[in-house]
């Protein structure tokens, strides 16, 4: 059996799971920062933030959703006005993301209530395609609307949280592209990092530095000053669910991986079993995960599912 790359592959997810890894205890891939909730914030001047189309992406995780605005990241012209902002917007409702533009000088806006808990990473993105608005969330689009005008053009700033709104958690992967990526553009890169040079990223702040006042852009156009007294210790193991992981190579044949048996193991009362697959075939019956004691009447089966399964939020292939 063979190492290969998990977030290369298609995969399908067997049960319906949170992903409430914690900073300090996932296996990210890499860094992220954190921030106060106070004034913790980045940003740089000099940002192409004028686009006839945009994209705005990023892991967050929240502490706390209070009943005020925490900002993921957002664009400002040089002379004053937003451009794009992506953010939590408890003062309208807790839980609610909010994606606006400003298109004509008018701020366009979608909101979906009650989406977001604390203790979660989550992956967001708003897209403007020069006539729709969309908003995802973990890679499905929740919210569009086609509000008419063009984006506000310029250079200005780009920010991450806000010292007026500040986040309260971490931030990790952001990127900004000068186009409307798609569902399968999203979905297809959120769960990996990327080089930086894809065609159409202006803006990606990995965050994997673990010391320093600067965060690099890996597309090359902005590296972001932390501001609001952040330090060192800002820079914390990632928990988001992105970055390089491996699996095994199963042949269809006769692998399989023997686990020595434990009393830990014996189920006898509720229990959940599941994983990520990616499957080349079907057909038969293909355990995923299984314990017996004797034979296939005493234990407990996750059998691989037939083709007709549809799974919900699974990243396709790279």
């Amino acid at each position: 059996m063979k190492a290969s790359s998990l977030l290369s592959m298609p995969l399908a997810l067997v049960t319906v799971v949170a992903l409430n890894l914690t900073p300090a205890s996932a296996a990210g891939s890499g860094n992220c920062l954190d921030f106060d909730g106070i004034n913790d914030n980045l940003g740089g001047g000099g940002f192409p933030v004028g686009q006839t189309s945009i994209t705005l992406e990023a892991w967050v995780y929240h502490r706390t959703l209070p009943a005020h605005q925490q900002r993921y990241v957002w664009l400002e012209l040089s002379g004053g006005g937003e451009v794009a902002c992506i953010r939590h917007d408890g003062a309208t409702s807790q839980g609610q993301l909010h994606f606006y533009i400003s298109t004509g000088g008018t701020y366009r806006h979608l909101r979906v209530d009650g989406v977001l808990q604390t203790n979660r990473w989550y992956h967001v993105t708003g897209t403007w395609d020069g006539s729709t608005q969309r908003l995802y969330l973990n890679g499905e689009s929740v919210a569009s609307s086609t509000p008419g005008g063009t984006l506000d053009v310029g250079s200005g700033f780009a920010v991450v949280s806000d010292y007026n709104e500040p986040m309260d958690g971490y931030i990790d992967e952001v990127r900004i592209w000068n186009y409307a990526r798609n569902a399968q553009e999203i979905g297809r890169a959120m769960y990996k990092e990327l080089g930086g040079t894809e065609s159409g990223l202006l803006g990606y702040w990995k965050f994997n530095e673990s010391s320093g006042i600067l965060a690099h852009d890996s597309a090359g156009t902005c590296d972001l000053p932390l501001i609001g007294g952040m330090t060192d210790d800002d820079w914390v193991t990632s928990g988001a669910f992105c970055g390089p992981r491996n699996a095994l190579d199963f042949d269809g044949t006769n692998d399989y991986v023997a686990v020595a048996d434990a009393n830990s193991l014996d189920l006898t009362s509720n229990y959940t079993l599941e994983c990520w697959f990616k499957a080349d075939g079907f057909g038969g019956l293909r355990g995923l995960i299984s314990k017996y004691q004797t034979s296939g009447a005493n234990g407990y089966l996750l059998p691989s599912p037939t083709p007709t399964l549809t799974s919900t939020n699974s990243p396709p292939a790279a």
